[in-house]
Order: C-alpha cells, then sequence, then structure tokens
C-alpha cells in the first residue's frame, strides 16, 4: 500500500479558496519573540540559527527555531524511550520516567478523540486516523522564525505502549531457499528501509555463502572456495519493528489551528533483524546442517526527522505558491528484506494518517 502525502496542484487550488483577510493577519506586524516564547513556556532559552539549507527546498533565507534546548531535549528522550521499548516490560520504569520528563518539558499527552479533534481543525489536507490501541499521542509547540516571519509548529507524535500497538511488528519471518550456486556468486543476506524518497542500507557490503561459511569449512577440513557449489542452503530472517510517528503542522503566529497545514511526515523505525543461514556438510560420513546467525539491530530515522526548518519552509511554499508540487511525506514506508537471492517487500507499522478522498 503506497502511502504518500504529495501535496499537489490540487492544494494550491484548495489554498487559493482561502479568505485574503486571513492570510493578511498572518503577516501582520511581528510580535517580539521574547513575547511569544512567554506565552508558550513561561521562559525564553536559546535559539539555534540553521543558515540557508542546501536541499531540494532551499529557499535562501535563514531559518531560527526558538527554544531550542528544550526541543532539543524533548527529541533526544523521545529516542531514548524508542531504544528502552525494544524491551518496554524490562524498562517500564525508566520509559515512565521518560514520560514524566516529557510532561514537565511541556509535552501534552493527548487521548484518541483529542488527536481527532486536533486533526479535524486543520485547513489541509484533510486526513482520516484510526484509533488505534496501545498508542500514546502526544503535542508540543515550536517557535521558529523564517523570512522574517514567526510560525508556530504543533508536533504530533505516536509511540506504542505495548507490542499490541499498530506501531509494533513482531516475528515477521522472510524465507528462501536456493539450490545449485557458486558460494562465491549468492549474497546470503541484505535489507533496506525505504521511503519515497530515500534507500538506507542496513547490511554494510556483500556476504556470500562463502563469506559465511568459510571458517566453518576449515574447521572440519573440508575444500571449500568462492566456487564451490552449493548444492542447497535456506536462509531465514526473523524480524522485529517499531515505529515513532511524527507529524508537524505550521501556521503563522496568531492564527487559528483551523489554518494549519500539514507539513511534514517522518518516523523513527527501530529493528532487530536475526539473520540465519544454513548450509549442509559432509562431515565425518554424515551431512550435517551447519548454521550462521547474524543480527541487525539499529534505529533509524526518517530525513530531516528533527531538522523543524523544513516543516516551516515546506508550510511557506505552500502558502506562496512557489512550487507546482511539494513533498510533505519522509517516512520509512517498507522494509526490503533479501534472502538467497529473493527480495521482499515489507510494510513498516505505520499509523495511517493520510488524505481523505
Amino acid at each position: 500500500m503506497k502511502r504518500k502525502l504529495m501535496v499537489f496542484t490540487l492544494v494550491f487550488a484548495m489554498l487559493a479558496s482561502l479568505s485574503p483577510a486571513v492570510a493578511a493577519d498572518e503577516m501582520s506586524a511581528t510580535p517580539k519573540v521574547e513575547e511569544i516564547l512567554s506565552e508558550h513556556h513561561g521562559t525564553t532559552v536559546e535559539t539555534q540559527d540553521f543558515g540557508p539549507m542546501t536541499n531540494a527546498i532551499e529557499m535562501g533565507e535563514e531559518v531560527i527555531v526558538h527554544d531550542l534546548a528544550r526541543n532539543q531535549r524533548i527529541d533526544e528522550l523521545f529516542y531514548l524511550r524508542g531504544q528502552l521499548e525494544a524491551k518496554f516490560e524490562e524498562n517500564i520504569e525508566e520509559i515512565l520516567r521518560i514520560d514524566q520528563e516529557l510532561q514537565q518539558l511541556g509535552v501534552e499527552t493527548l487521548t484518541n478523540a483529542e488527536v481527532m479533534s486536533k486533526m479535524d481543525n486543520t485547513a489541509l489536507p484533510m486526513v482520516e486516523l484510526p484509533t488505534s490501541p496501545s498508542t500514546n499521542w502526544t503535542s508540543r509547540r515550536v517557535m521558529v522564525t523564517y523570512a522574517g516571519q514567526h510560525y508556530d509548529l504543533q508536533i504530533i507524535e505516536a509511540v506504542p505502549t505495548s507490542t499490541s500497538s499498530w506501531l509494533w511488528k513482531t516475528n515477521a519471518v522472510v524465507s528462501h531457499t536456493a539450490e545449485g550456486f557458486m558460494a562465491g556468486a549468492l549474497n546470503v543476506f541484505d535489507a533496506r528501509l525505504r521511503s519515497a524518497v530515500s534507500s538506507v542500507p542496513i547490511v554494510g557490503g556483500v556476504v556470500t555463502a562463502y563469506d559465511a561459511f568459510a571458517e566453518i569449512a576449515e574447521m572440519h577440513n573440508i575444500a571449500y572456495s568462492e566456487t564451490t557449489i552449493v548444492e542447497s542452503a535456506t536462509g531465514v530472517a526473523i524480524i522485529d519493528m517499531k515505529t515513532h510517528m511524527k507529524f508537524i503542522y505550521v501556521k503563522g503566529y496568531g492564527s487559528g489551528d483551523n489554518m494549519q497545514l500539514l507539513s511534514y511526515v517522518g518516523n523513527s523505525v527501530y529493528y532487530l533483524i536475526t539473520s540465519t543461514t544454513s548450509q549442509p556438510f559432509m562431515i565425518n560420513g554424515e551431512l550435517q546442517p551447519k548454521h550462521v546467525t547474524v543480527p541487525y539491530e539499529a534505529t533509524e530515522e526518517s530525513d530531516y526527522y528533527t531538522d523543524y526548518s523544513v516543516p516551516v519552509k515546506t508550510y511557506y511554499q505552500l502558502r506562496n505558491y512557489v512550487a507546482p508540487a511539494v513533498t510533505v511525506d519522509y517516512s520509512f514506508e517498507t522494509l526490503d528484506v533479501y534472502v538467497l537471492g529473493k527480495w521482499e517487500e515489507m510494510e513498516v507499522p505505520y499509523e495511517m494518517m493520510h488524505v481523505a478522498n
């Protein structure tokens, strides 16, 4: 299933119908940053100047993120929570401590009904949102200045609270048997995370059957080379995955939430893939299967996951019609797994939030 949130000409046509008076209101006199931050969080914290961007959406203006230390700490806590969730029951006390600190930093916990209410109260795109079980929704605000104007980012995030969540996938299996191949000519395992705009490799190089079994063959004094014909080998990959989802809405400072635009969708994907390859060898006159198991474990974040200059520039493009199409969804959509010559596409766990028909 494709889950692309590409905003095309239809969006611009709908945006053009917005009241000119509202658009003008967004461009009214710019308030002082200190006043805005005091209103949001009761304090002023350091800011960060990202400078001009050097990617496809470069607009040639500086982007400043205010209250930077607070938001960096929040991002760190969400990342740490993701690491601990891999063994949820064992780490429940630390996870609850992180949730408490997030609350102290101004992160608001939302019910499903509140999430639905927030999403309904936005301009574009119209979205549909499921009420998935075992998912914790949160909201926070980030203040950004771009092109001389202040913008308010609402960051809504979804994290799993148990393995029953739609954001968690456990014990998925990809397997394949290959026959009659040269040991040095066939890769035993590969994998990559893929989004609509990028691909992230998981395995750092080619591992052939020869690479995997040469040491075992030498241990048993078995002649084994890259040109050895392997009669049969079986590979099995067991996959656990879980996802944190992030939806960023942007509006001009002082505007109501009904003027927000969905300007970024991304995710942070944790995976543990256990790859096992089995090949029989003749040892002491008996055919004995030998196994090589390699775990691959990491967390990958989609492009611009903690770069809050991107949603602001996307919003600016949408509001000012400076591009015929703008990418909103950077989230990883699939985990592609390769086992002994066979690729299989597996959907990344995802909160199904998409443009409604």
